[in-house]
């Protein structure tokens, strides 16, 4: 008795793990369900079948429910992993075709790598989630499956949530080329400027402010800097912008950046790093922290 039939127009190594692990679950569960495997003509139909000895209804629903839900994980894994790629790959080449190649492969690895691993991982458990509700829902009407037709014409909502997944990449992509050119334009200027001090210490407290020593541990106020602290009182001007036009104002040739250790705004120093490149060292503790740390208590 034919319960379920699956069609693949593949049927790779990690299909068939995957779907045998689905069944080797079932039969620990104690529901013995054969699979019967036909391959013709580039497709491959797998038929589960109970034995024709079993006349109990109830039971044979209820494994037929179990092998549906089973069979979903694994498909919808399955998806995921082979068709959201080349989903993404599809909706860049038609929807934005007039970034160069460089840029959408650029997009395309922001696509792959979105956020956080943590935050990744949440999303794709996301778009799993999408593909299993549709599936089953599918599946209560029906014990067969062209996986290759259910993706094009019943996932419409997985491909909402690879567009709008793909919208934040691109997002990013610009928010990251803009910081670029940002700081090759910073580059720029620190090049073309002359430098008026040989050497700053820069020391940063945790809750994001700043103060700027020269070699003998003085604090650097001339009359342009205290004209660009007064522009704090702007919204629009924070401390990491006002430290970034010190920094190209003195235009350094050495800058020793001593953070807190409980320091949360990395960026500045990554911003200050990449600007600076070759003239920055980080300090991880030394006697002039201390020295700086407790005159900036008093």
């Amino acid at each position: 008795m034919v319960i379920l039939t699956i069609l693949l127009y593949e049927y790779t190594k990690d299909i068939r793990e995957r779907l045998k692990e689905e069944l080797n679950l079932l039969r620990r569960e104690g529901i013995n369900i054969d699979e019967d495997i036909v391959e013709s003509k580039g497709k491959v139909v797998i038929n589960y079948k109970l034995s024709p000895n079993i006349i109990d209804d109830d039971y044979i629903e209820y494994a037929e429910n179990r092998l549906k839900c089973g069979m979903t994980n694994g498909l919808s894994q399955v998806i995921l992993d082979k068709y959201e790629i080349p989903m993404a790959k599809r909706i860049l080449e038609k929807e934005y075709f007039y970034f160069s190649f460089y840029e959408l492969d650029s997009i395309l690895s922001h696509y792959m790598n979105l956020g956080e691993q943590d935050v990744n991982e949440v999303s794709r458990r996301k778009l799993k989630s999408v593909i299993f509700k549709s599936m089953m829902e599918y599946l209560k009407e029906s014990s067969f499956i062209d996986l290759g037709g259910f993706v094009r014409f019943r996932l419409k909502e997985f491909t909402n949530e690879v567009e709008y997944k793909m919208d934040r990449a691109i997002g990013d992509y610009l928010m990251e080329k803009e910081y670029n050119e940002f700081i090759k334009l910073l580059k720029y200027f620190v090049e073309i400027q002359e430098a008026k001090i040989d050497m700053v210490n820069i020391f940063m407290n945790s809750d994001g402010k700043y103060y700027i020593y020269d070699h003998n541990n003085r604090l650097i106020s001339d009359e342009y800097l205290e004209e660009l602290a007064n522009e704090m009182t702007d919204k629009e001007i924070g401390y990491d912008d006002l430290l970034i036009s010190s920094l190209i104002t003195l235009a350094p040739n050495r800058i020793i950046i001593h953070p807190s250790h409980n320091i949360t705004k990395k960026e500045i120093i990554n911003t200050i790093e990449k600007v600076f490149s070759g003239k920055v060292e980080i300090c991880s503790g030394c006697k002039i922290c201390i020295n700086i740390r407790n005159a900036i208590k008093e």
